[in-house]
């Protein structure tokens, strides 16, 4: 997965992108956010915000800044409505000009696995939220079966470099959040880790929920 051809896909692929997603990967968005236990005032990051998908569901009273580095994607999420108080913000999630401790929380739905150097973008999602911040993470996720491994090697190459569908969603097969999260040293508390694994390979996908140590 290179910088450019990711941005390409799905610069290419926004119009389409949320028809495929309801069709592979639909997920109920709402029980997601309320894990983060949100409060009136506070501000939370919605970390590779895409078309939008995740804002309808955020509560009024509390500022949502979603940043992605796809111009496409965030005119497709500029027409969503949203109870809170949005804003929008082209950048690299792997470095956001944000200060130290700017957010009370932060959402990530299906973004390490599409993007390069996942650690160096949960890294810095971690460097922008408050100590004791919860960080709710849904993503595709590499199997623990050792069966179905076999299928998402396979089936690699072609999802992380032209996409499944072809240009449209480009994303890593073998995304290992148990390496990610527990072999990193990064500064988190898990929990909870919940996994959802599937004899599609597909289909495999994990529900995790981090606290920033204090």
């Amino acid at each position: 997965m290179e910088d450019e051809s990711t941005k390409a896909i799905y610069g290419k692929g926004a119009e389409v992108y949320e028809e495929v997603m309801r069709k592979y990967w639909h997920v109920e968005r709402k029980p997601l956010i309320e894990h983060l236990k949100l409060k009136s005032g506070m501000k939370v990051l919605n970390a590779v915000v895409g078309t939008g998908l995740d804002l309808p569901h955020f509560p009024s009273g509390v500022t949502v800044v979603g940043v992605d580095y796809t111009k496409e994607m965030l005119e497709e999420a500029k027409q969503k409505k949203c109870a809170a108080r949005v804003e929008l913000r082209r950048m690299d999630i792997r470095e956001m000009d944000f200060p130290n401790e700017h957010f009370d929380a932060a959402l990530s739905t299906f973004t390490l696995c599409v993007i390069p150097s996942p650690k160096k973008a949960l890294q810095e999602i971690l460097r922008v939220t408050k100590a004791g911040s919860v960080i709710v993470i849904f993503d595709y996720a590499k199997s623990r079966n050792p069966e179905i491994i076999k299928w998402q090697e396979l089936i690699h190459n072609h999802a992380a470099n032209m996409g499944f569908p072809r240009d449209v969603i480009c994303w890593n097969s073998l995304m290992d959040y148990d390496d990610l999260i527990y072999n990193s040293g990064l500064p988190v508390e898990v929990m909870q880790d919940e996994r959802f694994e599937s004899e599609n390979p597909f289909s495999n996908a994990c529900k995790i929920i981090l606290r920033k140590r204090e």
